[in-house]
């Protein structure tokens, strides 16, 4: 079979996870007064584009660490950064207030931010996120899947061997 269905499977068994939890979360806002219905095809196509993100450094890491054993351990270091530095359970204006705009510029280059500002656009402020966001996610999300796939399809044949 090939050999790059084990990262997708992985991908769409995280994303339909995923979609569960949005579906308790669109429900709790509902409730709480918040219309969320309109944008959901919105929420919809975020997911998908994280879910290239995903797929393109999966790929990667994937191919990663078949040739460097430690690879997974230091994704778990890399995510846990990852997690602290997106603005997940805060938010970016309090990153402002304390870096100042000169070096916000610099945290705003972690693609995950803007991806991650976009859903709590949708979701809470009920606004579409601005193009020059989602360009730069679309972006890093096609750069990603393009350079995972190249990279999978170049070490595929080899990597029966190398496990």
């Amino acid at each position: 079979f090939p050999r790059g269905i084990v990262v997708i499977a992985k991908i769409g068994a995280v994303g339909f996870t995923a979609l569960m939890e949005f579906s308790v979360a669109v429900v709790i806002l509902l409730i709480a007064g918040n219309m969320v219905l309109p944008w959901l095809p919105v929420l919809a196509l975020l997911m998908v584009i994280q879910a290239c993100l995903a797929l393109g450094i999966g790929l990667v890491l994937s191919v990663a660490n078949v040739y460097f054993r430690d690879v997974q351990y230091f994704v778990g270091i890399a995510l846990q950064v990852l997690f602290y530095s997106t603005p997940i359970a805060y938010q970016v204006r309090l990153v402002e207030a304390k870096l100042g705009s000169d070096w916000l510029f610099l945290y705003r280059l972690n693609p995950l931010v803007d991806l991650i500002e976009a859903y709590h656009h949708v979701l809470y402020d009920l606004r579409m996120p601005s193009l020059g966001w989602m360009a730069y996610v679309v972006g890093w999300a096609a750069g990603a899947l393009v350079i995972g796939l190249w990279m999978f399809s170049r070490f595929e044949p080899r990597l029966a061997e190398e496990l």
